[in-house]
């Protein structure tokens, strides 16, 4: 419960900061990015799953030239772990991210070229083991992260993401733990308008 707390601290001190600074908008406040990348189970969770190729996207509004609201969804496919003591391996799992998040820009080169923010936020990641009438389960997450903008022209240019996104999972579920931690590591580009 402290960390949804601490995430509704944040998301309301970043409206807060921004709300005085509403005129000074970007003159294009809109991005939208499509990136991939690695997305890697650690803790508890990397027992059950193993690291793997995801993607991802999201949209995202510059409320002032230093805080920007985004919402991000990613998915990843992740082969199912090597079984102690076994040759088998669990099954294979699907995880969805479902994000929302506040950024504030740490760096903005003079030219705006380069723009280095971080990020918090909460949503929910859902799970599908890839086994006969399993269900899919829906836990409530948080994430962090930081993210690195360079735009090469005046609309389109590169993101690179590393971020991290924790599930609050059940051990009545199967999970070894009581979070899932999935970190994406992603790139991609970015457009803005």
């Amino acid at each position: 419960m402290k960390s949804l707390h601490a995430v509704a601290v944040l998301v309301a001190l970043g409206f807060g900061l921004s709300s005085p600074a509403m005129a000074q908008r970007p003159e294009q406040p809109w991005m939208i990015e499509a990136h991939a990348g690695y997305y890697v189970p650690t803790f508890d969770i990397s027992d059950l799953v193993d690291a793997s190729f995801g993607f991802g996207g999201g949209i995202g509004y510059f409320v002032t030239p230093k805080v920007i609201v985004m919402g991000e969804v990613d998915y990843s496919r992740h082969g199912g772990a090597k079984i102690e003591g076994s040759e088998a391996t669990g099954p294979d799992v699907d995880v969805l991210h479902f994000m929302g998040k506040l950024g504030y820009v740490v760096y903005g080169s003079p030219d705006g070229k380069l723009k280095i923010l971080v990020n918090a936020g909460a949503g929910a990641m859902n799970f599908s083991p890839d086994v006969q009438d399993a269900e899919s389960k829906t836990y409530f997450a948080i994430n962090a992260g930081a993210k690195l903008y360079y735009m090469f022209a005046r609309n389109v240019g590169l993101v690179v993401s590393p971020q991290g996104d924790i599930a609050f999972t059940s051990k009545d579920d199967g999970f070894t733990g009581s979070t899932a931690w999935v970190w994406p590591f992603s790139a991609g580009l970015v457009l803005n308008f």
